[in-house]
């Protein structure tokens, strides 16, 4: 009922629920977004580990307001985490009041950066080509 209150019934004019995106196609629609709301179950021990839009977001500099991801508490300083609804929904409304600190967008690019094809390669190949 609330994710029809929020993207389905029109209510809100600049909120949007699209249904599946091809792949190809992703990249326009998280350019236009201002944020990424990633809003998954972490009772589900695989929703608990990582979102593989988050990465698309970072690309982009964009905040991502999300649980808590294991694979990205090396990064969470980027993100805004939390299990709290509550607490998560605060953050929201501090960052639609305020905005954020300007560096966290360089931030978030340099990292997506560090995760490129080429970079994670180049890891496998540094790793399978050291001595033992």
């Amino acid at each position: 009922p609330e994710a029809d209150l929020l993207f389905r019934s029109g209510t809100f004019r600049n909120i949007y629920h699209h249904e599946p995106v091809p792949f190809k196609e992703l990249g326009g629609y998280i350019a236009d977004a201002r944020f990424c709301l990633a809003p998954l179950n972490v009772q589900d021990p695989r929703n608990a580990i990582s979102h593989h839009k988050i990465f698309h977001y970072l690309a982009l500099g964009k905040p991502v307001f999300s649980p808590v991801f294991s694979a990205y508490l090396p990064i969470a300083d980027l993100l805004y985490m939390n299990n709290d609804a509550d607490a998560l929904l605060a953050q929201l409304a501090e960052f639609l009041r305020q905005g954020e600190a300007p560096e966290l967008t360089a931030k978030r690019i340099s990292f997506a950066r560090t995760r490129t094809y080429d970079h994670n390669l180049a890891a496998i190949a540094n790793f399978l080509l050291a001595p033992k």
